[in-house]
């Protein structure tokens, strides 16, 4: 009889340890963004469209902040440490003061900024954009201008940070303006004809 007691004992004290772990391991797929139960592949595919859905929001607003020159809306889109660097820039800028200086001088001498997404990588915290972009001239007459001052392709690395997507670090190179021409009569607002 003390044997049955045992072995009865022994199965419960496991099956509680099955079920200790189990619960567990439930609650830390549910904790990773991206990992859900049930059918995984499908939930990181959601996620991941969800994901860029929202930078793509994201970016649609930093790109309007841009048009306006709305240098204190830019800076609330990087992260306190993020990095910019131009065409022709020696160093790239570093740090929310830094951005915002680097902002602030080229914003003023160029027009609106169209990207184009070439590629992505989507991680639970990270997103890698590669894009073509293209920088308008700016007539200074308040029209819009389908002159390419700079053009060529972007790196963007994008953090989530307290459940919204920032720039960690962006990185524009210098490439043919012919492009960029074509890129910014695609993204030319309608026209008020």
């Amino acid at each position: 009889m003390t044997n049955l007691m045992t072995v009865r004992a022994i199965r419960r004290i496991f099956a509680a340890a099955v079920l200790s772990v189990a619960a567990h391991a439930g609650a830390a797929a549910q904790s990773v963004p991206g990992v859900l139960q049930g059918d995984a592949p499908a939930s990181r595919v959601r996620y991941r469209a969800e994901a860029m859905r929202e930078a793509t929001v994201m970016l649609g607003n930093w790109r309007n902040a841009w048009t306006r020159d709305d240098f204190a809306s830019l800076e609330a889109f990087y992260l306190p440490d993020a990095l910019l660097m131009f065409p022709g820039q020696a160093v790239p800028a570093q740090g929310t003061a830094e951005v915002r200086a680097l902002l602030e001088a080229r914003l003023r001498t160029v027009g609106r900024v169209d990207l184009q997404p070439v590629d992505a990588s989507v991680g639970d915290d990270m997103i890698y954009l590669y894009q073509r972009y293209a920088i308008a001239v700016d007539p200074g007459d308040g029209n819009v201008s389908d002159e390419p001052a700079l053009a060529g392709t972007a790196t963007t690395v994008l953090q989530r940070d307290g459940g919204r997507w920032k720039i960690r670090a962006q990185v524009f190179s210098a490439g043919p303006l012919e492009p960029g021409g074509v890129l910014l009569r695609q993204g030319a607002p309608p026209s008020a004809d």
